[in-house]
């Protein structure tokens, strides 16, 4: 199946967090080798994630991809490995606000966690309740701010500007290719409603991802994260 569709300009792009793993389900090593297969078929391979563009580059090498769009930071930070573009988004006022008014707050314990265009720690166990004290600056102060929780081992939080989007990487894509995303939450959203992609799930999405995902008629694994991912990819490949 994969040669029958060689020929056709097609894009398959994965969320990381939650897609292609949970802190509870590492990235399936047969997965792995599927992407692998999917690019040396000729099929363009897309990671879009809220991670940093180092964090996201070291996966994609452990993956062991090479020609690939990346899209970091929610949005924020574009590369196109192939062509050799990038895009990085510049501060918000919101944000930069935002980044003078929280250095007066005295938050849970975190790492500082570098992102060019969107203000990001890691609270480990302490997400939950810096997430609270973040929702209530931002509320406080009229900021039009996002936050956003990546389900890992780090508890990371980003606080995003909602100029920033995975869907800005659309730009990146051809008009006449296929897409197929895979994703779980609420920063994968409008990227997987647009209607140049046709978008698919796991188990363990966000009922609303789920929700969507039906509506616009891809696929919702039986599976979680990884293994699901894996499962659709027979289904849409056909082997």
């Amino acid at each position: 199946m994969i040669q029958d569709i060689a020929n056709t300009l097609m894009f398959i792009g994965f969320d990381r967090d939650g897609t292609l793993e949970t802190p509870s389900l590492p990235m399936p090593y047969k997965l792995k080798l599927k992407i692998i297969e999917l690019e040396k078929s000729g099929i363009n391979i897309f990671f879009a994630s809220g991670k940093s563009m180092i964090q996201l580059k070291e996966i994609v090498k452990d993956i062991g991809v090479r020609s690939v769009l990346l899209c970091a930071e929610n949005g924020g930070h574009i590369c196109d490995l192939k062509k050799n573009n990038e895009s990085i988004v510049p501060i918000t006022k919101d944000l930069e606000r935002f980044i003078s008014i929280i250095e007066k707050y005295k938050l849970p314990k975190h790492k500082y966690e570098y992102k060019a265009s969107i203000w990001s720690r890691q609270f480990y166990d302490n997400v939950i309740d810096a997430k609270k004290i973040i929702d209530e600056i931002i509320n406080k102060n009229k900021l039009n701010l996002n936050v956003f929780i990546h389900p890992d081992h780090a508890g990371g939080l980003d606080v995003v500007p909602p100029e920033i989007d995975k869907m800005k990487l659309l730009d990146f894509i051809p008009p006449n290719a296929i897409i197929h995303y895979f994703g779980d939450s609420y920063n994968d959203f409008y990227l997987m409603e647009n209607e140049r992609v046709i978008p698919h799930t796991m188990d363990n999405a966000k009922d609303t991802i789920k929700e969507l995902v039906n509506k616009r008629g891809g696929i919702i694994a039986k599976e979680s994260a990884g293994e699901g991912v894996l499962s659709t990819l027979y289904k849409i490949l056909g082997n």
